[in-house]
């Protein structure tokens, strides 16, 4: 998911008809110049070498969605999917949850997050965790920093809790008891991605393997 003004300006995105790499190609209505979906980048055009900013976006069931967020609405198209297919739980190694920079990539295997839950790791030199849902299929990255402390998570007893208080957290990055109650992590947006796609753009990515 990408903020849609760049240097000032709004653009209006649609899709090309084109592929690149067997992956979408957008083009802005505005300057008709072509963007690649998965780097966020213009590869064509005037636009050519700008990158759109990266927001943070996860995939997850709407069940689950509405439950953390009840007042939302959805935007439904002529060919938006009336059921949400459950194959992330099928089939959990055709995905990647990733971190980019412009200078690095990291793939967090959905296999893998569905074992362990919780990821503490750290993206070039910020230290983060990686929550997953395995009801949802929803993966999120969060920075582990909170109020000068670096914190550790551990999931436990059906929670997700930080070794340096014990204050208990929700799958979504929001404290709900304990000392940071109603506190909430900063995000830090993460690409889901189909497995063979990620490496395709990211060929050096690291790809996290389980705890060490």
């Amino acid at each position: 998911m990408y903020a849609r003004e760049v240097k000032g300006k709004k653009l209006s995105f649609a899709v090309s008809g084109m592929l690149w790499n067997r992956s979408l190609v957008m083009i802005d209505k505005e300057t008709e110049s072509l963007w690649s979906h998965l780097l966020g980048e213009s590869m064509r055009g005037e636009l050519k070498g700008t990158m759109l900013e990266t927001l943070p976006g996860t995939i997850m069931t709407w069940k689950a969605w509405k439950k953390v967020y009840p007042k939302t609405t959805a935007l439904a198209l002529d060919r938006t999917a009336r059921e949400f297919v459950k194959e992330f739980q099928e089939k959990p190694g055709r995905f990647v949850l990733g971190l980019r920079s412009i200078k690095s990539a990291t793939a967090y295997p959905f296999e893998v997050l569905q074992e362990e839950r919780v990821v503490n790791d750290a993206f070039e030199d910020e230290p983060v965790v990686v929550l997953f849902d395995r009801e949802s299929t929803g993966g999120r990255a969060f920075s582990r920093r909170l109020e000068g402390k670096t914190l550790t998570f551990v999931w436990t007893k059906g929670a997700v809790v930080d070794e340096e208080t014990g204050s208990v957290w929700t799958l979504h990055g929001s404290c709900e008891k304990g000392v940071y109650n109603g506190k909430r992590l900063t995000e830090i947006p993460a690409i889901p991605s189909f497995t063979k796609a990620w490496s395709q753009f990211y060929p050096k990515s690291t790809v996290y393997s389980g705890a060490r």
